[in-house]
């Protein structure tokens, strides 16, 4: 028979068992082993107590936690919205992070070390997938990587539950450090950009209408795309930044970035609140947590714009029904000639420089 407590208990935890939301950091306890926790407790009263302080510490830290027995957590995700490593089930006492994608149709959760490559991952495409078509040319990033493996070791005994001894509890921690670098390059072929010469500073005499908002190019470009959205970038003020300065006729944009150190705070205050109760079940699962740091260097490269504009005309002229509007075909006519003309220029002079050195070279072995 169950006492009155526990169904206090029961109920107080059913009433916590909510639907799940779309918030940016989450856990699961096991309402079951709460329960039990509870029924083999000597000391009720102080472990409620010690439970809704321990709820007050998840939400004074903004963790959203919810209560599911084993069914309720399988059904958790019937409309398949939501992911949890890339699964459609979560896992209990694991700590969730929210990426920011914006995408309506599926909310994507990770755990620490997962959430820091996927975010980090996720930017660097975006960046790719738009600025490819402003003349992407080359990315260069370095990447250090500070690794702190946190061991928290931490033995709840329930000594003092049916046989009268004192509860106790036990932990130690022990960090080890290690740092490595890493270097990579992407290049990019010269295909044009005709969203280019819509936005940027220095109009093309060839474009007869005005210069267009970029927030509508962006749009547009976005519009295409399933996996990035326009929402991503207008909440991404450092985005926009670049691109405004790839628009005035930058050609190399550096910059730096480190991972959010939002994140591992949270890591560490939960792996406190997990030592201080999780004999009640309000636990980190993970006794080994990598709180992994890193930093890393981007040189991006951009296309030369007159080597840009010569093929963004190549593509219109052989397509100017695509181009019929907002393009004045005779001026891009001349200027393609002039850029074109100006190229071979260019490439003749090389090769007499070339010639020359090749000749000196012959003439020093004879």
């Amino acid at each position: 028979m169950i006492s009155p407590f526990i169904e206090l208990i029961i109920s107080y935890l059913n009433t916590r068992s909510k639907v799940l939301t779309e918030d940016d950091t989450v856990i699961f306890f096991d309402k079951e082993q709460i329960i039990e926790n509870f029924k083999n407790s000597w000391w009720k009263t102080t472990n409620f107590n010690s439970l809704k302080k321990a709820e007050k510490k998840l939400k004074k830290r903004n963790i959203e936690f919810y209560y599911y027995s084993e069914d309720e957590l399988q059904n958790v995700n019937k409309n398949f919205k939501f992911k949890f490593n890339d699964k459609k089930i979560p896992k209990f006492n694991e700590l969730y992070f929210k990426l920011n994608d914006y995408n309506d149709n599926i909310v994507k959760y990770y755990t620490y070390n997962n959430f820091l490559r996927f975010s980090e991952d996720y930017n660097y495409d975006y960046f790719v997938y738009l600025f490819s078509y402003f003349g992407l040319k080359s990315m260069r990033w370095s990447y250090t990587n500070s690794h702190d493996n946190i061991n928290k070791k931490s033995i709840n005994g329930n000594l003092g539950i049916r046989d009268h001894k004192n509860e106790f509890q036990f932990s130690t921690s022990e960090t080890l450090n290690s740092s490595i670098g890493i270097e990579g390059c992407k290049n990019f072929e010269n295909n044009g950009s005709h969203y280019y010469f819509e936005g940027c500073e220095r109009r093309s005499f060839w474009y007869s209408n005005c210069k267009l908002d970029i927030d509508d190019i962006v749009k547009k470009i976005l519009n295409k795309s399933k996996r990035y959205s326009y929402e991503y970038y207008i909440n991404n003020e450092s985005l926009q930044i670049r691109l405004e300065n790839r628009l005035r006729g930058a050609k190399q944009i550096c910059y730096e970035i480190t991972n959010n150190t939002h994140h591992k705070l949270i890591i560490t205050k939960m792996i406190k609140i997990s030592n201080n109760f999780g004999n009640l079940g309000i636990k980190l699962n993970s006794t080994n947590i990598d709180t992994k740091t890193y930093t890393k260097k981007y040189s991006i490269n951009f296309w030369d714009i007159e080597d840009m504009e010569l093929r963004t005309l190549e593509d219109i002229l052989n397509n100017k029904e695509k181009y019929n509007n907002g393009i004045n075909i005779e001026k891009a006519n001349l200027r393609y000639k002039l850029l074109n003309d100006k190229n071979i220029n260019d490439l003749n002079k090389e090769l007499l420089i070339l010639q020359e050195k090749i000749k000196k070279k012959i003439m020093n072995h004879i």
